[in-house]
């Protein structure tokens, strides 16, 4: 597995039909998995625990991790489609 979260602004992890993308500020993960209760099921959630393990290690070491992340400006433009 090659999924660092919060390592950089381009990649990204596919676990089934779960994908999980990573940004510097952010990790977004969407889609869906189904755990089966056997081998395959406990390596998937094995590899999905090692990402979140990674991800709460990452946060917890930060000293400068602020409470909440500033908002992104939002640009509003004209809708060309409106008159």
């Amino acid at each position: 597995m090659t999924f660092s979260a919060f390592a950089d602004d381009s990649s990204s992890y596919t676990l089934a039909n779960l994908t999980l993308e990573n940004n510097a500020d952010y990790v977004s993960i969407y889609g869906d998995i189904q755990i089966t209760r056997d081998a395959q099921g406990l390596q998937q959630l094995l590899e999905l625990q090692h990402i979140i393990n990674q991800a709460v290690a990452t946060l917890q070491a930060d000293a400068n991790l602020p409470a909440q992340l500033a908002a992104a400006p939002v640009n509003e433009i004209d809708n060309p489609f409106l008159s």
